[in-house]
């Protein structure tokens, strides 16, 4: 109850509610009005989000409305997402989340009645870790090198052949590749996050040089081109008369005939093997047809 021609009631539990007023006069004359059911309360709308609690970077989160059993048609549905996106379905589509950090994302909805609730729930984006492999590196067959791996808590390596690495869960393996290798390193955050990095090995490999010439005799005044294959890298030698003496194919115009010797090689000093080529100059031809004559006609 409450006195006065206007007064304010709060109802704590939903129903149908009569409402009895009843009006007194100064001279003491009264009168009673009753309207049954004339105050109804409705249920406000009882929601939870649903989604992952906490993804790694970069997350993508799948959100989805939980409704109590006893909650009217709802018309309204308002997301507001802590990446700056929004939707108005009742299930949003997935939403990404490219930084790490926690983000507070929410729902609001209206039923039929107007009754309307609003419902948040906090979701947590776990940093990856940054890998860092050691730099692509050669090396001579035979020999090994030692790789690295930093910025996880845990590692786990790929790509070992015959086990040419010495551990494949550890930070610093050995490698000891017989072909050109290619590793990649899983690290993993003490958060179960991971993130991946790779180093290349190339193998200097033991090599036979051949060599081509264009012609194994020429002319005094005239070329001869070479063409080197097996090795990274050649020195010719002797060097007078070449185009270039370190490169795989040199033109030679040799005075004299000549031994020319080329050394392949390669940057490490790994290997190296050697061949010799001939060219053989010829003189040119001295041609002598005698004195001019002079003759009388016929």
């Amino acid at each position: 109850t409450a006195p006065g021609s206007d007064s304010m009631h709060q109802y704590a539990a939903t129903g149908s509610y009569d409402v009895k007023l009843i009006a007194n006069t100064p001279m003491g004359c009264s009168d009673t009005l009753v309207k049954p059911g004339y105050i109804r309360i409705h249920q406000s709308p009882v929601a939870s989000i649903l989604s992952q609690d906490s993804l790694c970077q970069p997350a993508v989160f799948t959100f989805s409305p939980q409704l109590a059993p006893d909650s009217s048609a709802i018309l309204t549905w308002n997301w507001t997402f802590g990446n700056g996106q929004s939707a108005t379905e009742q299930d949003p589509s997935q939403q990404v989340f490219a930084d790490a950090g926690s983000f507070i994302n929410t729902l609001f909805i209206a039923d039929a009645e107007g009754c309307s609730t609003t419902v948040s729930k906090t979701v947590v984006v776990l940093p990856q870790p940054v890998v860092v492999a050691s730099s692509d590196a050669t090396i001579c067959r035979g020999d090994s090198i030692q790789l690295q791996a930093s910025g996880a808590v845990s590692y786990q390596w790929r790509g070992a052949v015959n086990g040419d690495l010495s551990c494949n869960n550890c930070a610093d393996p050995v490698a000891s590749p017989h072909h050109d290798a290619f590793y990649i390193v899983d690290g993993s955050s003490g958060l179960g996050c991971i993130a991946s990095d790779s180093v290349a090995v190339s193998v200097y490999q033991p090599y036979n040089i051949t060599v081509e010439a264009s012609a194994d005799s020429i002319c005094e005044g005239k070329v001869v081109a070479f063409k080197a294959f097996g090795a990274p890298f050649y020195s010719w030698s002797p060097a007078t008369g070449l185009s270039a003496a370190n490169v795989s194919n040199p033109y030679a115009a040799p005075s004299a005939s000549t031994v020319y010797k080329v050394i392949g090689y390669d940057s490490l000093g790994c290997f190296r093997d050697s061949m010799e080529v001939a060219i053989k100059v010829l003189p040119i031809p001295q041609v002598d047809a005698g004195p001019d004559l002079t003759i009388s006609a016929g």
